[in-house]
């Protein structure tokens, strides 16, 4: 167990953010909110599931928040550093119970700041720009609607979600390996979710298709 510290934002730790090239390696850089216009304020909302211990923002960074360990000593709050994924998308690394979870800053900003009350399984681009995670930039969609959206806006021309077999979108692949855990979220639930078969799910987690990383 931990305790959480009553520090204020300003006295987390700064740490610099680092955003990623396409093959993956980090580089320094902020994350900010996209769009014309005056800045928006930055907002940040705990991350369900890590017990209060990190935080995303509208703007699409990621920090942990200073706590206390079973020893007694203060950790301080950092900013988590990015990674961008060859695909575009790009993800940190939280920690819980020992374990490192892959986490989608995108899929993290939506679940925090826009509401889904037609639970749509899919996290949507608006301005097709990946690495832009800033709420401003985000929506929730059907596998439908995104794969109509990379047809409007001229993504993936000639393969993928444009392939006119394909039966899954970038984003829903990349979802679906964010939300399988073994023995908790089956085979089963992710198919009927995503409205595949499950070999279909299978083929992405075992990277035979839809290659996210």
């Amino acid at each position: 167990m931990y305790e959480q510290s009553s520090f204020t934002a300003w006295e987390i730790r700064p740490g610099k953010e680092e955003n990623a090239d396409a093959g993956g390696a980090k580089t320094p850089g902020t994350a900010s909110s996209e769009g014309a216009g005056e800045p928006v304020a930055e907002e940040w909302r705990a991350i369900e599931g890590f017990d209060g211990r990190y935080e995303v923002s509208s703007h699409g960074r990621v920090r942990s928040i200073s706590w206390r360990d079973g020893r007694g000593h203060w950790r301080l709050g950092k900013m988590l550093s990015c990674v961008q994924m060859k695909i575009g998308y790009r993800k940190v690394s939280p920690r819980k119970d020992g374990k490192t979870i892959q986490s989608y800053v995108h899929i993290l900003v939506a679940r925090a700041f826009i509401p889904n009350p037609l639970n749509k399984p899919e996290v949507n681009h608006k301005r097709g720009t990946k690495a832009g995670d800033g709420v401003d930039n985000l929506e929730w969609a059907t596998p439908g609607e995104n794969i109509q959206h990379a047809y409007d806006t001229g993504l993936n021309p000639n393969s993928g979600e444009r392939h006119t077999g394909a039966k899954l979108t970038h984003e829903a692949a990349a979802q679906i390996k964010a939300l399988y855990r073994p023995y908790k979220v089956t085979l089963q639930s992710l198919a009927d979710r995503f409205g595949v078969k499950i070999g279909t799910v299978r083929n992405v987690l075992e990277g035979r298709t839809w290659k996210t990383s």
